[in-house]
């Protein structure tokens, strides 16, 4: 992940401009912010073409492939309007058909997704196979599966379709008092609770017309990201907890702000004092949240590091509903400091715990597609000031 930890960072030169204008992170300076065609997508629509014309010997000369006499061709400068264009020789809505194909794997479901029939799909595929000379979908057993040139295709059209909509979507000027945008928003229950009420009330002050869709924290958080299925994403800034292997270079990351852990009981639990010892905190029973497989949270990895265990006998996908679950019982819950504040309430008391946890850093990400939209860029200059105020 690319972190930006400044305010500023220098962007790149735009419209043929030799020097690179200075903008704020996540700031919103009007007509200077442009949408570019990125780096990755232009990458992504060489590699193709390469694919989908390649080279082929015609046994024909230079002069003859651009149609001149060949005595007429020696000594001329080759104009660009003799070298043959690759675009005129495939339609772009198959590009369209071919990534539907491939994410749905199936005709009928590829057909619904772009509102065609089944028929008219089946003629898109044919004409792909035709044009790339290769099955692109065969079946296996009673499933399609991608062939190996079908599956090097899929990320670099989807990147390439992701250019052409962010750049038909993309204004040049963004006014939030009018413009209508919707963004879809992962974050979980705990930043729900803690961060986001905060940037929903600058929203319905500034951008009456802006939508925030929300939805859960999940181990494919960062893949959907990257897909073009969500907008932004509100996590900890350790990618390794949500299950990733690497660490994602494409995502952009800016630090939001920080909180810490406390252990909660009930304030009539009958075996506990003012001070929760670490033989305690082992024998007694937790309730705690978790997201899905292979994942972690910050806690629960600190605890492994310490070769702590505990028996969890309550499992929830809420952080917030732990503080619901805990009073009145004997579990003990391990939650941020700041849910504890906003959510707890005199049936519950907070203790120091017995083991060290690291700080919880929550962050912003998103994908540098969207590096110079301008409602994007306002969106997170939003979530950058509200989380300078927590």
């Amino acid at each position: 992940m690319r972190l930006l930890d400044g305010r500023s960072e220098k962007a790149p030169p735009v419209g043929g401009e030799t020097g690179g204008a200075v903008r704020e992170v996540g700031s919103f300076r009007g007509p200077e912010v442009r949408t570019l065609p990125t780096r990755r997508a232009c990458s992504a629509w060489r590699f193709v073409l390469a694919f989908a014309n390649p080279p082929r010997s015609t046994g024909r000369s230079p002069a003859q492939q651009i149609g001149i006499p060949d005595a007429a061709y020696r000594g001329r400068r080759l104009e660009s309007q003799d070298v043959p264009n690759p675009l005129t020789r495939f339609d772009l809505n198959l590009l369209l058909a071919l990534e539907a194909l491939l994410a749905e794997r199936h005709v009928t479901r590829a057909a619904e997704r772009l509102y065609v029939s089944q028929p008219t799909m089946s003629g898109m595929l044919q004409r792909l196979r035709e044009h790339f000379d290769d099955q692109i979908l065969v079946r296996v057993g009673r499933d399609m599966e991608p062939t190996p040139k079908a599956r090097a295709l899929y990320e670099p059209v989807r990147d390439l379709l992701l250019g052409v909509r962010s750049l038909m979507a993309a204004q040049p000027t963004f006014d939030p008092s009018t413009g209508r945008r919707a963004f879809r928003l992962i974050i979980s229950d705990y930043a729900t609770v803690v961060f986001l009420p905060h940037v929903v009330r600058r929203l319905s002050q500034e951008a009456p017309h802006v939508q925030l869709i929300t939805e859960m924290i999940a181990p494919n958080s960062y893949e959907r990201m990257e897909s073009g299925e969500a907008d932004l994403v509100v996590s900890p800034d350790d990618w390794r907890l949500m299950g990733a292997l690497r660490q994602n270079e494409s995502l952009n990351l800016l630090p939001l702000f920080t909180d810490r852990f406390v252990c909660v009981a009930s304030a009539d639990h009958p075996a506990l004092g003012e001070h929760l010892t670490l033989e305690e905190f082992v024998g007694l029973q937790h309730a705690v949240a978790r997201f899905g497989r292979n994942t972690m949270t910050v806690e629960e990895a600190a605890l492994r590091r310490a070769n702590i265990d505990f028996e969890a006998t309550v499992v929830t996908a809420h952080f917030s509903s732990l503080l619901s679950l805990v009073p009145g019982t004997r579990l003990l819950a391990t939650v941020q400091e700041r849910l504890f504040k906003a959510l707890g309430g005199p049936s519950l008391k907070a203790y120091e715990p017995p083991v060290a946890i690291p700080p919880l850093n929550e962050a912003l990400m998103w994908h540098p597609r969207n590096d110079y939209d301008p409602a994007h860029v306002w969106l997170r200059q939003v979530f950058a000031d509200v989380g300078r105020t927590l």
